[in-house]
């Protein structure tokens, strides 16, 4: 059981980190949408940014459902938190999209190393 515990404060540590980088206002990105290349970059971001919490959240709970509804309930308060309360932010589905399959490619990473060192294991 610790460690699960530690996945858990590490899962409590990727969620901070992925609040204070899409909460913090830019007010110089107000109006500016998302411009070719720059979408594919956001895209790469939202990915990179939630992989590390579909892990944690994996490990922590042994379900890649639970992993990924948690992460996809994480994303979408965030984007609608960018909508109505955050100036100068972007909300987007794409965002959400992409901020969920980072949680499900995190989950389905540890799935796969989890998998590869019980195998070990035996």
């Amino acid at each position: 059981m610790p460690a699960r515990r530690g996945w858990w404060i590490a899962a409590a540590g990727c969620t901070a980190l992925i609040l204070v980088a899409t909460l913090s206002p830019e007010p110089e990105a107000v109006g500016i949408g998302c411009q070719w290349p720059w979408c594919l970059f956001d895209v790469a971001q939202n990915l990179v940014l939630f992989a590390p919490l579909g892990v944690s959240l994996f490990l922590a709970t042994r379900s890649h459902t639970k992993s990924i509804a948690v992460g996809a309930a994480l994303s979408l308060a965030i984007e609608l938190l960018q909508l109505h309360v955050i100036r100068g932010r972007d909300a987007s589905l794409a965002d959400w999209i992409a901020n969920t399959i980072g949680t499900a490619a995190g989950a389905q990473l540890a799935v796969a190393a989890d998998a590869a060192l019980r195998r070990r294991r035996s």
